[in-house]
C-alpha cells in the first residue's frame, strides 16, 4: 500500500491565499479609482462654486489641486490658480461637504500658506466680475 505523504489541506490553503490576494488587489484598485473619481467630482464642485457663486470663468484658469484630505462626507483641499504664462498665482483652501452623493463648497479661505498674492492681473486676463471689470 502507498502511504499518503503530506496533507490534503495544502491545496485548499494555497487556493484560499490566492483568493485573498486577488480580493486585496481588487480592493486596492477600487480605492485608487474612488480617490480619482472623488478628486474629479471635487474639482467640478469647485468650478461650479466659482462659476455660479462668484461669476468667474474657472475654465480660463489653470487649477492645481493638492493636499486633498477626505474624511467621509467632508473634504479639505488646497487649490492653486494660475494663468498660462503668468508667473504669479493664487492659492485658496476649500472645505466641501458631500450631500446626496454630490460635493458642495461650504467654505473657502484665502491663501492656505500666507497671504494671498496681490499682483495685478495681466492685461489680457478675463474679467473677474460679472460686470466685466477686474474688480478691486
Amino acid at each position: 500500500m502507498l502511504k499518503r505523504i503530506g496533507t490534503t489541506r495544502a491545496p485548499l490553503v494555497a487556493w484560499l491565499a490566492l483568493v485573498a490576494v486577488a480580493l486585496l488587489a481588487v480592493a486596492c484598485g477600487k480605492q485608487a479609482e474612488d480617490a480619482s473619481s472623488q478628486e474629479a467630482a471635487i474639482t467640478e464642485a469647485i468650478k461650479a462654486y466659482l462659476r455660479d457663486g462668484r461669476g468667474l470663468r474657472p475654465d480660463a484658469m489653470k487649477m492645481d489641486l493638492h493636499d486633498l484630505r477626505l474624511d467621509g462626507d467632508e473634504a479639505h483641499v488646497n487649490v492653486r490658480f494660475s494663468s498660462e504664462g503668468s508667473p504669479g498665482g493664487l492659492e485658496r483652501e476649500y472645505h466641501l461637504h458631500r450631500e446626496a452623493g454630490a460635493w458642495k463648497v461650504v467654505e473657502s479661505s484665502g491663501a492656505s500658506h500666507g497671504e494671498p498674492q496681490t499682483q495685478p492681473m495681466p492685461p489680457d486676463h478675463p474679467p473677474l466680475t460679472p460686470g466685466g471689470t477686474q474688480g478691486s
